[in-house]
């Protein structure tokens, strides 16, 4: 998984626009646009200021992904809201 699907993830699961991020982040909407479909890398200190705009360790956008999803059969109601597992899954 690439830092910009990464950065992506993050925010979705946190429910903020390009825009609030950028805001939070001190960068423009379009440097998170262009940073989550790969086209610019951030540097160091933008890496710092997203992480702490959304409220991860610098290391979330750098880990490999560790968590698989398993999913009972048993089961037949959702113990969890959809976001809250999507956040489980990704690390957050």
């Amino acid at each position: 998984m690439t830092i910009g699907e990464r950065i992506k993830q993050a925010r979705k699961i946190r429910g903020m626009s390009q825009r609030e991020l950028a805001k939070r982040a001190e960068v423009s909407a379009q440097a998170i646009s262009k940073y989550e479909r790969d086209i610019n890398a951030p540097s160091s200190g933008v890496l710092l200021r997203l992480s702490k705009a959304l409220g991860v360790g610098v290391e979330f956008f750098v880990r490999p992904k560790s968590v698989a999803r398993i999913t009972p059969d048993y089961r037949k109601r959702r113990a969890l809201p959809r976001k809250r597992e999507a956040a489980l899954i990704a690390g957050i």
